[in-house]
C-alpha cells in the first residue's frame, strides 16, 4: 500500500515537475520572442532611419550638384550674351569707323577743311620741333598751299618747305629739314591715334 502511494506521489511530482518546465519554457520562449519582435522592430527602425538618412545626403548632395549645374548655364548664357552684345557692338563700331573714313573724303570739300588743314600743318610743326620742316600734302590741296598759311608759319620764326605727295589722305605729314624727325598728322593718322578712346567711348555709347 505504502510502495503504491509511493509510485503515485512520484508520478504526481513529475508531471508537475514536467508541467512547471513546460510552463517555463513557454514562459522563456513567449519572452525570447518577446524580445525578438522588439530586437527586429528596432533593426527595421534602425535600417528605416539610416535608408532616410542615405536618402536626405543624397538629395542634398543632388540639390548641390543641380546648383552648381544651373550657375554653370546662367555663367554660360550670361557670357555668350556678352559675347553676342559685344560682337553686336564691335560691328557697329566698325560700321561708325567706316562712315566716318566715308565722309572724310567729303569733309576736303567742306568750308571747315582749310581750318583743320591750317592746325593740322601748325600742330605738325609744334610737335616736330625744328625751326625748318618739310611739310608733305597731297595734290588736291593745292590750293590751300596759301600765302596766308605760309605768312603765319614765318611769322612764327619757323621756314618750311612745301613737298606736294601722291596720297590722297587729309592732312599734311612733317618732317624735319635734316629728316630726323617726322609727324604723320593726316586725317588717318589722326583717328589711329584716337581710335583706342573713340574705341571705348562708343563701347559705352552703344
Amino acid at each position: 500500500m505504502i510502495k503504491e502511494d509511493y509510485t503515485k506521489i512520484n508520478e504526481q511530482n513529475a508531471g508537475e515537475i514536467v508541467g512547471r518546465i513546460l510552463e517555463a519554457a513557454k514562459t522563456e520562449a513567449g519572452e525570447v520572442l518577446e524580445r525578438a519582435r522588439k530586437e527586429a522592430g528596432a533593426i527595421r527602425e534602425k535600417a528605416r532611419l539610416e535608408a532616410d538618412e542615405k536618402v536626405r545626403l543624397e538629395r542634398g548632395q543632388l540639390e548641390r550638384e543641380l546648383e552648381k549645374l544651373k550657375e554653370k548655364i546662367f555663367s554660360t548664357i550670361n557670357l555668350e550674351k556678352k559675347r553676342v552684345l559685344l560682337e553686336g557692338k564691335n560691328t557697329l563700331i566698325t560700321q561708325v569707323f567706316d562712315l566716318v573714313g566715308q565722309k572724310a573724303a567729303e569733309f576736303r570739300g567742306a568750308a571747315g577743311y582749310a581750318g583743320f588743314f591750317r592746325d593740322a600743318v601748325l600742330e605738325g610743326i609744334k610737335i616736330v620741333g625744328d625751326k625748318k620742316v618739310e611739310l608733305f600734302y597731297s595734290s588736291l590741296d593745292d590750293k590751300l598751299v596759301s600765302d596766308k598759311i605760309m605768312a603765319e608759319i614765318k611769322k612764327n620764326n619757323l621756314e618750311a618747305s612745301w613737298k606736294k605727295s601722291d596720297f590722297k589722305d587729309l592732312g599734311v605729314i612733317i618732317q624735319s629739314a635734316d629728316g630726323k624727325k617726322m609727324f604723320d598728322n593726316r586725317f588717318a593718322a589722326r583717328l589711329r591715334r584716337k581710335y583706342d578712346e573713340l574705341y571705348m567711348r562708343l563701347l559705352r555709347e552703344v
